[in-house]
């Protein structure tokens, strides 16, 4: 509580979920669907990155044969084809390589945060924290297949917290924060000002309203044909009956 108010308590993934679709935050966390756990191969190589970064923190550096043996480990508890473990193995090599060059400091990485935004407590983890000199920035492994837009790194809001989470945590400021998209070996280079924490504060507290006040609808996007509601979508809608159970 605070000054006497009870705090909504919202975690990045609850947050990050509801802006993708509100319809799919309903089925998820409302209606509890029993949605397929099926993760995206980016978000199973960001296992092996971080393996790579936790080792550095504490002053270790994890060779390629230990890189490739925690891939292969996640793609056998995953059940991954041959050809998408073969796949991965090849972004892993491209990571290491990038890493063999790039030499980093790392402080650390999913340092967990939790920040005040009007009367809601936003808690979640820190990518990568690199130290250059007298500076830190953050580094965003990005093992995806599409080359990342600029201008949406820009504007995008989970970098906006975690800057302002950097400087809640640190008393600081971040000096940067950097997405390296690893199939093309390229760094997209972004920054975040006292206009862009206004901005996430408006975004975070009209979410949060619209949640508390049922706002539910489905977004549709080129991301409906991965998303592991899409079964259910059809005959979604804010009435339907609650899942027991799921």
């Amino acid at each position: 509580e605070r000054n006497g108010e009870r705090m909504i308590k919202l975690t990045e993934e609850k947050l990050l979920d509801y802006i993708n679709c509100p319809a799919y935050f309903d089925m998820k966390y409302i209606k509890r669907v029993p949605l397929s756990s099926k993760e995206p191969m980016s978000h199973l190589l960001k296992i092996v990155s971080n393996f790579f970064y936790l080792n550095l923190s504490n002053g270790k550096v994890a060779k390629m044969s230990e890189l490739k043996n925690k891939w292969e480990s996640i793609a056998e508890a995953r059940s991954l084809t041959p050809k998408d473990t073969l796949e991965g193995l090849g972004e892993v090599h491209r990571f290491a390589n990038w890493m063999g060059h790039e030499q980093p400091i790392v402080l650390d990485v999913n340092t967990p945060y939790t920040i005040v935004v009007g009367d809601i407590e936003l808690s979640g983890n820190l990518p990568a924290i690199f130290k250059k000199g007298d500076s830190y920035e953050f580094v965003i492994t990005d093992f995806s297949k599409k080359t990342p837009d600029q201008r949406l790194i820009d504007m995008k809001l989970q970098y906006t917290i975690y800057a302002y989470a950097f400087r809640v945590l640190f008393g600081k400021e971040i000096s940067g924060i950097r997405v390296h998209h690893v199939k093309t070996n390229k760094d997209f280079k972004t920054m975040r000002n006292e206009n862009d924490y206004a901005r996430m504060k408006s975004s975070i507290n009209g979410i949060e309203k619209s949640i508390q006040s049922s706002s539910f609808y489905t977004r549709e996007s080129f991301m409906c044909a991965s998303c592991p509601a899409v079964a259910y979508c059809s005959f979604w809608t804010n009435e339907m009956e609650t899942f027991k159970g799921g």
